[in-house]
């Protein structure tokens, strides 16, 4: 007659048995079981068991049960980790796990979409607001240079006299060094405003793009998510797939891929080509004395 172990209730040969048949187990990635009011981390292996071959597992573990469940807590859950033994040897396990992975990846993605979505918005908002300020400096400008010309005139001799004072945008110059000083100066800031609004819509580019990224990649997702629950559907059924080898070959794909694009499109990632760092606060080089010249003489 069988005695029972006082402490899990089974058999010593019932205990062996089942250690047996769990010891022929491919080993497996950890799963989270999400429902409940407590999540545990266990292996695939010992979920796959049922009643004393559970128990007979946690009885033979010689005091190192606490061990284990360490173990297993700490390895890392990477869905490109199953081997294709594993996959089919437990392929209801697998789509659960990677329902739960595909799920996680839908809200990374989403949670990537708004925050770049803000980003765009403030980048297209930067760049018309640059782009206004260009353009009314351009405006003063040309205006300016319209005024200088209308003053100045070419003598016999060929030397040109330009009438001093020059009144444009409402702002009187009294002679030309007033004038070539101011102009330097509007010079430097349209060149400057010009260079904010193409590094702005440059950005607002790139981050238009990660948007056309994370919309694909989302696509992808959703739907493998849904063949993934109805292959789970109809190996509970079935109890297997066709071709499951190359279904988890895809799976890993589409992953990592994902991984990729998420890393590739977090929030804060994407910066201005060339921040314009030039300050349009003084004048009275020889540089930008010959700019003014250009510019009137265009």
């Amino acid at each position: 007659m069988n005695s029972f172990n006082k402490t899990t209730g089974v058999a010593p040969d019932a205990s062996n048995r089942a250690t047996g048949a769990l010891n022929q187990q491919p080993e497996l990635p950890p799963v989270t079981l999400r429902r409940g009011s407590v999540r545990k981390v266990i292996l695939f292996g010992v979920a796959a068991l049922a009643g004393a071959g559970a128990v007979g597992y946690f009885a033979g573990c010689d005091g190192n049960l606490a061990v284990k469940k360490q173990q297993a807590k700490n390895l890392v859950r990477d869905i490109t980790k199953w081997t294709d033994e594993q996959i089919v040897a437990h392929p209801d396990l697998y789509f659960q796990y990677a329902i739960e992975q595909f799920e996680a990846s839908q809200q990374k993605l989403k949670a990537n979409k708004l925050a770049i979505t803000r980003e765009k918005a403030k980048a297209d908002e930067d760049f018309a607001t640059h782009k206004k300020k260009e353009k009314a400096l351009e405006e003063t400008l040309e205006g300016a240079k319209a005024a200088y010309k209308a003053a100045t005139t070419v003598e016999a001799d060929g030397k040109s006299i330009t009438k001093f004072p020059i009144v444009t945008s409402g702002i009187k110059f009294e002679n030309e060094r007033e004038l070539n000083t101011q102009l330097a100066l509007a010079i430097k800031r349209r060149d400057i405003e010009a260079k904010l609004a193409a590094n702005f819509e440059g950005l607002g580019k790139k981050l238009g793009d990660a948007l056309i990224k994370i919309d694909a990649q989302s696509t992808q997702i959703l739907l493998q998510l849904e063949t993934a629950k109805g292959n789970l559907e109809l190996i509970k059924a079935k109890k297997t797939i066709d071709g499951i080898e190359k279904v988890g070959a895809e799976i890993k794909d589409i992953m990592i891929n994902t991984e990729i694009i998420a890393k590739e499109t977090e929030p804060g990632k994407f910066t201005l080509v060339d921040a314009a760092t030039a300050k349009a606060d003084s004048t009275g080089s020889a540089a930008d004395s010959a700019a003014v010249r250009d510019f009137l003489n265009k």
